[in-house]
């Protein structure tokens, strides 16, 4: 049985304290374990203040991951096995081009019967 403040790699949402225990077990720290804990549970209801994390008791592990190694100090989370998160990739050289078909630049009129005869001339182009 996993505690309500524990982790474990399968879980769909995570909550606060597992998530600053994951951290705390799982990033390479300075300092006391506990003071990790700490320091990651202030970093989280900080992010979560300022609507970066959603302002739940639980959440998507998968976005506070994607979030979490986002985070330079946290960078390790990106070698524990198994973890899901995304990232975004920022790719240079590479172009793309879009269309919407065919514009029209008309005079809208100000009466309806003009208006749906020039509706009805461009619908049948």
């Amino acid at each position: 049985m996993v505690k309500r403040d524990q982790y474990r790699i399968d879980d769909p949402t995570i909550t606060i304290a597992a998530a600053a225990n994951f951290i705390a077990d799982h990033v390479p720290i300075k300092k006391s374990r506990q003071l990790a804990y700490e320091g990651a549970y202030s970093v989280i209801t900080y992010a979560r203040k300022v609507g970066r994390l959603p302002d739940q008791p639980s959440m998507s592990a998968l976005t506070f991951f994607s979030w979490a190694v986002s985070r330079k100090e946290w960078k390790a989370l990106e070698k524990v096995p198994g973890l899901k998160f995304s990232t975004d990739v920022m790719v240079s050289g590479v172009a793309t081009a879009a269309s919407v078909g065919v514009s029209y630049a008309v005079d809208v009129p100000d009466d309806v019967a003009s208006l749906k005869a020039i509706v009805s001339e461009l619908t049948a182009r």
